[in-house]
């Protein structure tokens, strides 16, 4: 354990998140540089690489010198993803039919509508269906899909929940579905799984208010001007070989909602109504939707990185991950990313540093992986389990990601959560006895679920029913900000997970009664 310095802690931290990487974004060339970093560290320290075979061929002059055919592990898994990007020449059209009469209204891009999640280029002409909010929760027996068939057409929705209006209702009591992003991805999955072909979102007045066409002046923590800056989730990224695509999601403003729904549809009556667990969804007669949107696509090269000591059991793993990518640079700032996710990264280093220091080998193949494009989809991870072909042999995960700060000016300096599969009891044990035994100064709390299913790397491992535990400092006012600097990192605190960390993987891998 006293391989782990603050030194070791640091140092790591202090190059990743350095303004010369400019944010290590998937795909850039400074994301390039971080793995190489990462991977000459897994070498000097001593690992076993674990990446994709490399061969080497020698030409007829290498040959006369001797060289052979050679082939050889890399520390990397290469794997390549999709960029796509909305265009600017967007179109959606509104086509009313009454008797022989047809008209169509045609809206603007960017005032009247805007493309959130384009999947692609794509054309549809379909009837539309109006949802509520578009939502199932089986807790509450809300559902907006019930005898609603939505197959083969547009469905139009609400943002947000029912009851989000009435604080007081059985909705906003009842209904336990997720909020921000992680309610619109179950949404949207949720009408992708119905069969719904596109889904348009009214637009809150905070999400109209940033969009391009909308030359007001534009203010955040970071960025003053006339126009709202670029985003990182402007754009979305995914495996080739990976069918669980989502379906093109776009914002539509108030008043296109009103042409769709007519002057007869009382909306405060609708929302009300949903409040008290009803449902409101209703077909739209007499209209439908054409929409064509066009993107601009980019192949990323991208590589995760492995290495491993093999253990007595050389095809049973303890995998220990962390996401070394981050945002990149935007408008000038560059989005350092300190604790999200260097961190992590340095977690990783220096348990894999103390275990090759003890000097013993464990029973188990512990696996140290670095994973790439986390920020951009959960990428590296997600293509790491689809292509290892050894899942049924996983032991246990555990993940690091953000485990440098303190919940807030005013929270104790040595908080910090544990989240674990409620199955994986072991996990817990050995970190309290662990912190009892080595006198670490950290408070933790323990956070046990039947599927800790958040969103970072562990998703992948936990929808193949992998035992996981990961330790969490918790988000504070610099995530996802520029200002996740080095130095605002609790380096004290962060090496004492590391240790607890160490001391926890070194008793599952080297001891089999700690599993009981």
């Amino acid at each position: 354990m006293q391989a782990i310095t603050m030194n070791s802690v640091k140092s790591p931290v202090q190059f990743l998140a350095s303004d010369q990487l400019e944010g290590r974004m998937a795909g850039s060339k400074q994301g390039q540089t971080a793995g190489e970093y990462v991977a000459s560290l897994f070498r000097f320290i001593g690992l076993e690489p674990m990446g994709d075979s490399i061969s080497f061929t020698p030409n007829r002059y290498q040959k006369l010198l001797g060289a052979k055919p050679e082939k050889n592990r890399s520390f990397f898994q290469p794997f390549q993803a999709i960029e796509v990007a909305p265009d600017s020449r967007q179109e959606l059209a509104l086509i009313t039919t009454s008797g022989n009469a047809t008209d169509k209204k045609v809206y603007a891009n960017s005032a009247d509508f805007r493309i959130t999640i384009p999947n692609g280029s794509c054309q549809i002409s379909a009837p539309v269906m109006f949802v509520g909010y578009g939502l199932t929760d089986k807790k509450s027996g809300y559902d907006d899909f019930n005898k609603t068939d939505v197959k083969g057409k547009i469905v139009v929705r609400w943002f947000g929940l029912p009851g989000d209006k009435f604080p007081n209702s059985s909705a906003a009591m009842e209904v336990t579905a997720p909020k921000g992003r992680a309610l619109e991805r179950l949404k949207n999955k949720q009408a992708k799984e119905h069969g719904a072909l596109a889904v348009l979102e009214v637009a809150t007045s905070d999400q109209i208010r940033q969009w391009n066409a909308n030359q007001y002046y534009y203010h955040d923590a970071m960025y003053e001007g006339v126009k709202k800056p670029e985003s990182f989730y402007d754009k979305r990224v995914y495996l080739p070989d990976v069918t669980d695509a989502t379906i093109p999601v776009i914002r539509i403003s108030p008043s296109v909602f009103k042409d769709m729904m007519g002057k007869d549809f009382q909306e405060n009556h609708a929302r009300k109504n949903a409040s008290e667990l009803k449902a409101i969804s209703q077909t739209i007669s007499g209209k439908k939707i054409e929409l064509s949107v066009r993107t601009k696509n980019r192949r990323l090269q991208l590589r995760n990185v492995l290495g491993r000591i093999e253990g007595k059991e050389k095809n049973k793993f303890i995998i220990i991950g962390a996401h070394y990518d981050h945002l990149g640079t935007h408008n000038g700032y560059i989005w350092n990313g300190a604790d999200d996710n260097a961190s992590g990264v340095s977690a990783v280093l220096n348990i894999a540093k103390a275990m090759l220091a003890s000097g013993i080998q464990p029973e188990y193949t512990v696996l140290f992986a670095c994973w790439d494009g986390e920020e951009r989809g959960l990428l590296g991870s997600h293509y790491f389990v689809n292509h290892w072909a050894k899942k049924g042999e996983i032991m246990a995960y555990l993940n690091f990601d953000m485990i440098g700060r303190n919940a807030g000016p005013d929270a104790p300096d040595n908080q910090v959560t544990m989240i674990y599969s409620k199955a994986f009891l072991p996990a817990v044990t050995l970190s309290k006895q662990h912190i009892s035994d080595y006198s670490l100064n950290l408070d933790v709390s323990y956070s046990g679920s039947e599927k800790p299913d958040s969103g970072s790397d562990n998703v992948w491992f936990v929808r193949n029913n992998v035992p996981l535990f990961w330790f969490h400092t918790g988000g504070h006012p610099d995530y996802h900000q520029p200002t996740d600097q080095p130095e605002m990192i609790n380096y004290t605190k962060m090496a004492s997970i590391i240790r607890l960390s160490y001391l926890d993987i070194f008793e599952l891998s080297t001891n089999p009664d700690s599993w009981k």
